[in-house]
């Protein structure tokens, strides 16, 4: 068993919310599936300064939702960094949501972003429904552009 204090790596689920509907995910047709997200405030409350003070890695990555769609998501990356200079934080995305703006802040951020491609620009609907391959693609030229890996 580990004690609090020997933590130094999170990875969570911040989103059920994905805008996704492809054919071997979870979530996809699921009628019982809850559709929450981890709010900035809700994460101040769950997570205390000396908690994330101690982490060296952050990772949002979901089994049922995307990171890219929370809507807090860049706010608690910023309060990670904030609080937590050295941290190492990770997103994996489907990568076709959010502006520029929104992904040139998380590369401003230094947040290691993994885009999810599935096959090439003909095929990609077909495993990552909802999505499109051009805006994968816009957003992750846009993200590399301005420093983000």
């Amino acid at each position: 068993m580990y004690a609090l204090s020997e933590i130094r790596q999170l990875d969570m689920e911040i989103t059920s919310k994905c805008q996704a509907a492809c054919p071997l995910c979870p979530r996809t047709d699921n009628k019982d599936l809850i559709i929450s997200e981890v709010s900035l405030d809700r994460f101040k409350k769950w997570f205390p300064e000396t908690f994330l003070k101690q982490l060296e890695e952050f990772y949002i990555c979901g089994n049922y939702g995307d990171g890219a769609i929370g809507g807090d998501t860049v706010e608690i990356y910023e309060y990670l960094r904030l609080i937590n200079p050295d941290i190492y934080l990770s997103l994996n995305t489907n990568g076709s949501a959010r502006s520029d703006k929104w992904w040139i802040k998380l590369a401003e951020l230094d947040v290691h972003v993994i885009f999810a491609l599935d096959g090439m620009e003909d095929t990609h609907s077909k495993y990552r429904v909802n999505t499109s391959w051009q805006k994968v693609i816009d957003n992750a030229k846009t993200f590399i552009h301005h420093g983000g890996s």
